[in-house]
């Protein structure tokens, strides 16, 4: 199995989201073609779908389509992606409710936002496998190479990079088989995973609100919303102690720091 994973922000709705999709590989090579076919044909030196630019005044080549061209372009590209993918999962997590708890206990839960909402899809995505038979499966995982899409900031690459440190035992526990970083415009399967990030930013799972597209791709595969909200903040909190995280740190953690040499003339600690 290969499954593509993209994260999305949107500050009007103080939101993130982080979506993996998972396919079987050849599935996901079938795509390649016809998404592109779909692109050119909208526009011959379009590469890349961007989920958040279709509706842009501003951004080339979209603003220059109308809404019925927009809504053409994203209905094509949902039907290749109903027709392909097999599992979704999305982490969606509330900024103001994750702020509030980091404030009340004084520490974070993940490093960033972005970090615990890409956990949980990993974490879903292992119990999917195992639910459906699959216990020998293992996932090859794919990631935007860059951090252009995510503000600029780096927390979305760097969450990723803090997660794939992780020890033989995590990856063996979670089925990764690998994790790669490659570009939006080699690999279609990535574009679907951003037109799906952005749909989960952009609705309330939580109270039954979603998208057009969400509702359309409902009925062609599984897809699981996971809203990681300040109950099950305060579960985890309640459940993973200092004492458990050291636990895990040292078992789950492959990379550490390196401890300043000491100074053979200073006095030990």
């Amino acid at each position: 199995m290969e499954g593509y994973a993209d994260g999305s922000w949107t500050p009007a709705r103080q939101l993130y989201a982080v979506v993996a999709l998972i396919a079987p590989a050849q599935a996901w090579a079938a795509l390649q073609l016809p998404w592109r076919q779909v692109l050119r044909s909208a526009d011959p030196d379009l590469e890349i779908f961007h989920r958040a630019d279709l509706y842009s005044p501003y951004v080339e080549p979209y603003c220059r389509w109308d809404d019925d061209k927009r809504a053409r372009v994203l209905a094509d590209l949902t039907r290749l992606l109903g027709d392909t993918a097999k599992y979704a999962v999305a982490g969606i997590l509330l900024k103001d409710e994750y702020d509030s708890f980091c404030a009340h206990h004084g520490r974070p839960l993940g490093a960033t936002p972005y970090e615990l909402c890409a956990d949980t899809c990993i974490g879903f995505v292992s119990k999917w496998l195992e639910d459906n038979d699959l216990p020998n499966e293992r996932v090859a995982y794919f990631f935007e190479a860059g951090d252009s899409e995510h503000g600029g900031s780096g927390q979305f690459n760097d969450s990723i990079q803090r997660i794939l440190r992780r020890s033989a035992r995590y990856r063996e526990e979670t089925r990764i088989a690998s994790a790669s970083f490659v570009l939006k415009r080699n690999a279609s399967a990535l574009q679907t995973a951003d037109l799906l990030a952005y749909e989960f930013t952009h609705c309330r799972p939580d109270v039954g609100d979603f998208t057009d597209t969400l509702k359309t791709l409902a009925p062609t595969f599984p897809i699981q919303p996971v809203c990681l909200d300040r109950k099950l903040f305060e579960d985890l909190a309640f459940r993973y102690t200092d004492a458990l995280e050291k636990e895990v740190r040292k078992d789950y953690t492959l990379w550490r720091p390196h401890r300043k040499r000491r100074n053979p003339s200073e006095p030990p600690n």
